[in-house]
């Protein structure tokens, strides 16, 4: 009869450690997420940043060299910002797909536990 109520106590203990992970990775994926989304609002207000100081060597008396040099700085920066969000698409593309595997797997073992 002990071992029977200890199991019991064991694997609601065992349930009860295996929430609390799950809900600690939730944490660190929104966590992750805050972190990127404040990383993509900072860096929009850089070029923000950006488009004025290009937009101020244009319409006041700068040297020509540093008219140039300014405008190819931006447009290095508008290349880099549309490559790493294109990369970031292709990284939410593939965290996507692999959050599909590991729901279609839970799915796939919730039913067998029915049957």
């Amino acid at each position: 009869m002990d071992d029977n109520a200890e199991q019991g106590i064991a694997v609601t203990h065992t349930k009860a450690a295996q929430s609390k992970l799950d809900h600690a990775k939730g944490f660190t994926r929104q966590h992750d997420w805050s972190i990127s989304y404040l990383d993509e609002r900072i860096y929009g207000m850089f070029i923000m940043l950006v488009l004025v100081i290009l937009i101020s060597a244009w319409a006041f008396d700068v040297p020509p060299l540093i008219r140039y040099a300014v405008t190819i700085g931006a447009g290095a920066i508008v290349v880099y910002w549309k490559s790493m969000a294109t990369k970031r698409k292709e990284d939410m593309n593939e965290l996507r797909k692999q959050q599909v595997k590991e729901h279609s797997k839970k799915d796939l073992g919730r039913i067998n536990q029915r049957d």
